[in-house]
């Protein structure tokens, strides 16, 4: 389990990151819903190809995050989102689109900032893999979604829960204008060299460099989402 993460050269990712990147998606995407309950340790390790030790560390990564929880005799269960995060589904389900663009040009560009921060190496991997996954998408509908991850790890990697919650909200109501932006093949190229600007500044570790790239990359979005409604 090797791979090289922004920031670095040629350095090699421990194997304990690698698992807690790959759980951690799963757990953002749903593929691992709230209370499904993980294998055993011995089972998961050896899925993973990894000693019982290495596996705990990437747990106890997620275990900070409050992805999951570890019980004594009861083994690992995925955890349910806040419950502020829910109620405050419920009060703006219905916002107003352009509210949401306002709020996204506000709290992305600080997101970046706090991801340049604060990320982790099995954040930066998370962010590699997504930045990869924007480069193939074969149609609109996937390069939306891998859109939507890319920016949903962004806020997981600022390690704020709020405003990873606000971002997971905030896909949910722009999916259509998302779908907008990836329109063309040109608007999809220029979407991939934008996120990959953002990872790169965030593998150094640049904030400032972040937020503005990020920022950047805010204008052109609303940019081309006003043009495609306007043709």
């Amino acid at each position: 389990m090797t791979s090289t993460v922004y920031g670095s050269q040629a350095t090699q990712t421990p194997a304990a990151t690698q698992i807690a990147a790959d759980l951690e998606r799963r757990i953002i995407t749903g593929t691992l819903q709230p209370g499904t309950k993980l294998p055993p340790e011995r089972a998961f390790a050896k899925r993973y190809q990894v000693s019982r030790s290495t596996l705990r560390d990437a747990l106890l990564e997620l275990e900070n995050k409050n992805l999951i929880r570890r019980v004594q005799g009861n083994g690992t269960i995925v955890l349910e989102p806040p419950r502020d995060e829910w109620d405050l589904r419920a009060m703006t389900a219905k916002s107003n689109p352009e509210y949401v663009a306002e709020l996204r040009y506000t709290i992305e560009p600080t997101i970046a900032r706090l991801a340049a921060l604060r990320a982790t190496a099995a954040d930066l991997l998370q962010i590699k893999e997504a930045v990869a996954k924007t480069e193939t998408a074969s149609n609109q509908e996937d390069a939306t979604d891998t859109d939507i991850t890319f920016h949903a790890l962004l806020a997981q990697a600022s390690h704020n829960p709020i405003m990873a919650a606000i971002v997971t909200m905030t896909a949910e109501w722009t999916r259509e204008e998302r779908v907008l932006t990836h329109s063309n093949d040109e608007w999809q190229r220029l979407s991939v060299e934008e996120h990959n600007a953002i990872a790169e500044a965030i593998g150094l570790h640049d904030p400032d460099l972040a937020e503005e790239t990020m920022r950047k990359h805010m204008v052109e979005v609303r940019r081309r989402i006003e043009q495609s409604t306007h043709q």
